[in-house]
């Protein structure tokens, strides 16, 4: 409990960091090197945060206001969305009945690192945010549907790829320790440069 305490409280701070350095045009001005957008479009999918195997699917859409200051770390203020309901065609007759859903719109901050590799540079990211919207877990440990507003603590691994590493291919994973879900998606995306 004292781990999951620290690593949210530096959560915490580094959001708390990331907010203050967008905000402020002076921090851009020597930190920043270039600006884009990210669009980012994938299957969504919800489990719990336990064994149990069950899993909703659907949509997930994402975009990303990217600074970045080197070419191994970047700040991505994020907001998304994502609609998954309960795949069915995987339970067993046990199952009958069980229920996994999310119905939400979500933002937050992330950083990125980097392998400063070109055509192919895999990555990860961490962050914290929030996901407001409607989720429901039906399963043997859990029995519930919220509607609210919930913090988050976005995880992401994927790869860049092409010569000015623009296209990229992810695994993106928003976890909520409140409501016992993980969502997220395989997801694809495009960087569109902004200045």
């Amino acid at each position: 409990m004292a781990a999951f305490q620290y690593l949210l409280a530096s959560m915490k701070f580094t959001l708390s960091t990331l907010f203050i350095l967008v905000l402020s045009s002076n921090c851009q001005a020597q930190f920043v090197k270039e600006k884009y957008i990210q669009a980012s479009i994938g299957l969504g999918i919800t489990i719990t945060n336990n064994t149990e195997d069950v899993r909703g699917q659907g949509f997930y859409m994402e975009g990303e206001y990217v600074l970045k200051t080197s070419s191994w770390f970047e700040l991505r203020p994020y907001a998304g969305f994502i609609y998954t309901d309960t795949y069915e065609d995987e339970l067993t007759p046990a199952q009958s009945g069980f229920e996994i859903k999310s119905s939400a719109f979500f933002t937050g901050g992330k950083a990125r690192l980097i392998a400063p590799i070109p055509w192919l540079a895999p990555y990860l990211e961490f962050g914290i945010g929030l996901s407001a919207g409607t989720f429901e877990n039906r399963t043997f440990a859990y029995d519930f549907k919220k509607t609210g507003v919930y913090y988050h603590i976005p995880f992401s691994i994927g790869v860049l790829l092409g010569p000015e590493r623009n296209l990229d291919v992810a695994f993106k994973y928003l976890y909520h320790p409140d409501i016992s879900q993980t969502f997220g998606a395989a997801a694809i995306g495009v960087s569109i440069p902004i200045d």
